[in-house]
């Protein structure tokens, strides 16, 4: 995948790393993935890695598959090529519910508050989401 300010003519405007650290360990590994709806190619042969600590913005205009990609990851549609793994396990072929026991978790953005909750509320909803588990977490039952 090409770096911020190289424009490839079929999929992604760019990916911007934060938090690098070459020595974490791989959380995320995507290996040419491809999703195709009948003739049309929404993915095409995308591969990247996300380790612990990192963000990974994808950067695209309105339908370059950014959404779809994440969903082809999530599990929710089935990419005709490539490989998935996350903390070294391999998710190919897994149901989303699968995923999600593996520790796969995916959230929209919200472009607006909850009207029914206080600004403090919202603001505890957001920061909250910081003391979740990571995809490495064991949960106690």
């Amino acid at each position: 995948m090409p770096p911020c300010g190289i424009f490839p003519p079929a999929w992604l405007a760019c990916y911007t790393r934060y938090g690098a650290d070459d020595m974490a360990e791989i959380l995320l590994n995507i290996d040419a993935l491809s999703v195709q709806f009948g003739g049309v190619r929404a993915v095409d042969a995308v591969s990247f890695t996300l380790t612990e600590g990192e963000l990974l913005g994808l950067i695209g205009p309105n339908g370059a598959g950014k959404t779809t990609l994440l969903r082809a990851i999530t599990g929710v549609v089935k990419p005709q090529q490539g490989s998935i793994s996350l903390a070294g396990q391999n998710l190919d072929g897994l149901s989303v519910p699968q995923r999600i026991r593996s520790g796969l978790g995916l959230a929209q953005q919200l472009v607006r508050p909850f009207c029914s909750m206080t600004v403090q509320d919202n603001v505890a909803l957001a920061a909250g989401s910081a003391k979740q588990p990571g995809p490495g977490a064991r949960c106690s039952a």
